[in-house]
């Protein structure tokens, strides 16, 4: 059975979708361990002084900006935490590659890097080879295994629960292809 080591799925939340915007939240899940860690932000003063926040956003997600001032830890210690989670020479996906890929540069780069250590890859391809390497043939059995997962792990536009999303597709995805390898038949 394959197997999901070093696979991590991300999420950020954001001030807004514009050029402008700014990482508010990071959740981050490891499918092998089960753990999910999430952080709110605080925003840099460049964030605050020049970035754009959008009223329609915050109601998206509910995190008021006086929340992430308040209780968002300072971006170098989120860096710092992200690091510590051993991300890097990991699989890292997302559902939204490309803006989760823009906020954790804007991260990194807002805490004085270059870049991040890692890219983030795009979930639903990497579901698709997996469910393949797990035997599961059928759109039917992919799907299935996505309405799973979203009927535990609601979309709730909050970083922690939304990667929690897409690791538990992975899982359901894992024991859907150990059932069929388990029968009799085999099939999908």
């Amino acid at each position: 059975m394959y197997q999901l080591l070093e696979v991590f799925c991300i999420d950020f939340e954001a001030s807004s979708l514009s050029a402008n915007g700014y990482p508010i939240e990071v959740g981050i899940a490891d499918a092998a361990a089960g753990q999910v860690n999430s952080w709110l932000i605080r925003p840099t003063q460049s964030w605050s002084m020049g970035g754009h926040w959008d009223d329609r956003a915050e109601a998206v997600h509910g995190i008021a900006r006086d929340r992430i001032e308040r209780d968002g830890l300072p971006v170098p210690d989120v860096i710092e935490a992200i690091n510590n989670l051993g991300l890097t020479g990991g699989t890292v996906l997302s559902d939204c590659p490309r803006r989760d890929n823009k906020w954790l540069e804007d991260l990194y780069r807002a805490g004085g890097y270059s870049g991040p250590p890692f890219v983030i890859g795009d979930l639903e391809a990497f579901a698709a080879t997996f469910a393949q390497q797990c035997g599961i043939l059928s759109d039917a059995a992919m799907l299935r295994a996505l309405e799973e997962a979203t009927v535990a792990f609601p979309d709730s536009h909050r970083a922690g629960i939304d990667a929690r999303r897409g690791v538990e597709l992975l899982r359901r995805l894992q024991e859907a292809g150990a059932s069929l390898a388990d029968s009799p038949t085999g099939g999908n």
